[in-house]
């Protein structure tokens, strides 16, 4: 789909004429894409094939349609000269079946000339016509007529046609002809096509069509995406699950045998071990495949022969655990320590050799340790006093350098677990502290840099402010047409300026100049996160009225984008049209007159009535606001007609008001204050200037559209 130059409405990518508001596309975009042929050098519009010379521009090497050799000169018929012929009407005489054989033949050409209307297309050097393009974007049922020998790439692609009546004598059908035409469910090759190129039906999702032997020359995909296409593979995704289902059933057979075996053998040997095993078989029962069933066998022939082993094991185990007994109690004899009962009872709840050995050890450590805990005692009650003294050091050095103590520097003293290792900790602390003390002093004389450079910025925004004071409230005239005034965000900063201050949407460059920042809205995050700086520049103001007192003033530029009202529905029971209490009103004299604008800049400017009635729109039907009193409004239709008559509509756009409009609007349409006719409504909609040829209609009043304001100023 493409859009309408005038109305922008949605139409097909090949139609000519827009279906909403009949203008001609096809002679627009001819006019704005002149391509020369590389052969001949003839200047045409558009197309495959020169015109001219017939050359293929796009250079495709097929063998029914070759570009032009260079060594092959170009020959032109001579043009045949008019004989004048004097005829004597009384003594004429002709043959009948001669007239009307030549009345058949152009009655034929003409009936072939009307089916070719559909398409685009040309003649061929060796007689016949190829299709360049299929442009009626609404016929659906489509009869190439007799006579076309070639259908070039593309030339149906994305066409909505339904079914497709090739001739015979048809020799060639070019790349992606009818790609992605999603609605083509019926066409004929005829047998004397000898050549398709590739994707020629690629993406026709309806079409179901088988490809004559004939045909000798198939490109890549043909039929990628097609009905076809998915028959073929629903067969053979059949025949493949009927394959995996009859293996899967074999399987299962031989499987459900292997387990039954399996439970056997492991019965078997149970009852000969004297060994109960019910709950173990529920993993035979359980197994899903031959890899599982193994390993549920491999473990109950384990359980039976640890169960084996268990028995045996625990009659060895009592003996050793009344061995161990024995031996810790001559240990704790000798070491003078009582023998706790709780010893006794940890070796007897052991249940193997490894956690007898383990109980053992401990039993051991715990006894000895009885033992050493009264050296250890003694060596504690040493440190804790050689920590002490460490930390009132400190607290005495970080006292005469000035340096607040720090709980980290106790910490670290505490953390010594040794008496040798004080020192060493000691001349870590008062390291820190002489560090803190030079962070202190560097931070000192950092604060007092930063507090210069705040002052010297300060000091450039204050020059800034009162150089930009003026341009806020003085007009300049530059000649009799423009006056310069005011000042609003338009050209986005350049990345080498850097921003020194920003106060609320005011920013400050080092290039000396004022800069409005903004957060615009971001597709990718759907969040209001792209930061913008814009510079606040003289506002250009066109004249359109020069009186004794005051010049009416038109802004030349589009400075922003806004809708007209915030709703399309009646509120507080005035319509969404009317233009006093509307939002692009209140934006006019509050948001851009505030923003342009200082008070002596505002003290220039009239307080005009400005007429919103019958007269402001020459409509005799419709809402019609009440008149208002303001500074700054928006022109009226009879306004525009009558000023702008023999001035172009068409207003650029600053880069700050494409940041709404979008960064391709270098043109746009803007609003009039006027109110007009959308979706059959009178008060739905507002008429706005179209920026192609100045055609005035009627746009819902909650669609986005150019600011261009006005104002009337006093002469000094």
């Amino acid at each position: 789909m493409k859009e309408c130059p005038k109305c922008k409405a949605q139409v097909a990518d090949t139609a000519k004429f827009c279906i909403k508001c009949g203008f001609n596309i096809k002679k627009h975009e001819e006019e704005n894409s002149k391509v020369f042929c590389p052969e001949c050098g003839t200047e045409f519009s558009g197309g495959r094939f020169c015109p001219e010379c017939g050359y293929d521009i796009s250079l495709d090497t097929n063998p029914e349609i070759k570009p032009k050799k260079e060594s092959e000169p170009e020959v032109k018929a001579p043009k045949k000269k008019k004989a004048k012929v004097d005829v004597n009407l009384d003594s004429f005489e002709f043959d009948i079946d001669n007239v009307s054989s030549a009345l058949e033949r152009q009655f034929n050409d003409n009936k072939l000339k009307e089916q070719l209307m559909l398409f685009e297309y040309s003649e061929y050097k060796t007689g016949g016509y190829v299709i360049k393009k299929f442009t009626d974007a609404i016929e659906t049922n489509v009869i190439v007529p007799n006579g076309v020998v070639a259908i070039n790439d593309g030339a149906f692609e994305n066409s909505l046609v339904i079914s497709v009546n090739l001739p015979d004598g048809l020799k060639l059908i070019g790349k992606r002809a009818f790609a992605n035409s999603k609605y083509l469910r019926k066409i004929n090759i005829p047998l004397t096509v000898n050549r398709i190129e590739a994707e020629a039906f690629a993406g026709c999702e309806s079409l179901d069509i088988n490809i004559p032997n004939t045909v000798s020359i198939k490109g890549k995909d043909l039929m990628v995406n097609t009905l076809t296409e998915a028959k073929a593979l629903k067969k053979a995704e059949e025949e493949r699950l009927a394959k995996i289902k009859a293996e899967e059933e074999r399987k299962n057979k031989a499987f459900k045998e292997a387990k039954n075996k399996v439970i056997n053998e492991v019965k078997e040997k149970a009852k000969k071990e004297n060994v109960k095993i019910n709950l173990s078989l529920d993993l035979i029962e359980n197994a899903i495949n031959e890899n599982s069933l193994k390993e549920a066998k491999d473990y109950v022939i384990r359980q039976i022969n640890q169960e084996v082993k268990r028995i045996a094991d625990a009659k060895m185990l009592a003996i050793e655990k009344e061995s161990i007994i024995k031996e810790l109690t001559a240990l704790a004899n000798k070491k003078g320590v009582p023998f706790a009962s709780s010893y006794t009872k940890d070796i007897n709840a052991a249940v193997s050799h490894n956690e007898v050995i383990k109980k053992r050890d401990a039993i051991t450590v715990d006894i000895n340790n009885i033992e050493k805990e009264r050296i250890a005692k003694q060596m504690a009650t040493e440190l804790e006093k050689a920590k002490k003294d460490a930390i009132n050091e400190v607290t005495k050095y970080a006292s005469s350098n000035g340096i607040e103590y720090s709980s980290s520097y106790s910490k670290t003293i505490n953390g010594v677990t040794k008496i040798n290792d004080i020192s060493k900790k000691i001349a870590d602390v008062k390291k820190k502290i002489d560090q803190e003390k030079e962070k202190k002093r560097l931070a000192k004389v950092e604060a007092e840099r930063k507090a210069l450079e705040l002052k010297k910025i300060d000091e450039e925004v204050e020059e800034i402010k009162k150089a930009y004071e003026t341009y806020f409230s003085e007009p300049t005239i530059k000649n009799k047409d423009f006056i310069d005034f005011g000042l609003y965000p338009q050209t986005e900063k350049i990345p080498s300026v850097k921003i020194i201050k920003e106060e609320g949407y005011y920013a400050y460059g080092d290039d000396g100049r004022i800069y409005h920042k903004r957060y615009f809205y971001n597709s990718n995050t759907k969040q209001y996160d792209i930061l913008k700086y814009h510079q606040f520049q003289f506002i250009r103001w066109r004249i359109l009225k020069e009186t004794r007192n005051n010049y009416l003033l038109i802004s030349e530029y589009v400075l922003s984008a806004v809708s007209f009202n915030d709703t399309n529905e009646d509120k507080s029971g005035y319509p969404a049209n009317d233009y006093e209490h509307s939002s692009v009103r209140s934006f006019c004299n509050d948001a851009f007159i505030n923003k342009a604008f200082n008070a002596a800049g505002k003290a220039k400017i009239e307080d005009t009535e400005v007429e919103n009635g019958k007269k402001s729109t020459g409509l005799v039907q419709g809402y019609f606001s009440k008149n208002t009193v303001d500074k700054v409004f928006l022109i009226s239709y009879k306004e525009a007609e009558k000023y702008f008559k023999n001035l172009s509509v068409a207003k650029y756009t600053s880069q700050y008001a494409r940041e709404y409009l979008g960064q391709g609007s270098k043109l746009a349409t803007w609003w009039t204050r006027s109110p007009g006719v959308y979706c059959n409504s009178l008060r739905k909609g507002a008429i706005v200037i179209d920026h192609h040829d100045g055609f005035a209609k009627g746009k819902s009043v909650t669609d986005v559209y150019g600011f261009v304001p006005m104002i009337v100023l006093k002469k000094k």
